[in-house]
């Protein structure tokens, strides 16, 4: 009885690294994917941000000019 709960434990335990090992290329795939887009994200961030802080500094100083 031991040996066939051996034998089902160790078939499990095949069957589960069978199923990680073809998973990991996959994650290694999306985190290249990932970190390829990265770059441009961040590019796409800085520029949202600087036309932000063009578009507040111009408001404050068109502010500043209209008091009497």
């Amino acid at each position: 009885m031991s040996a066939v709960i051996c034998v089902l434990c160790l078939l499990a335990a095949s069957i589960a690294l069978a199923f990680g090992l073809t998973r990991l290329p996959v994650a290694i795939c999306r985190i290249r994917k990932d970190s390829a887009a990265r770059p441009i994200r961040d590019a796409a961030f800085v520029a949202q941000a600087r036309a932000e802080l063009a578009r507040r500094t111009a408001r404050d100083l068109a502010r500043i000019e209209a008091r009497p």
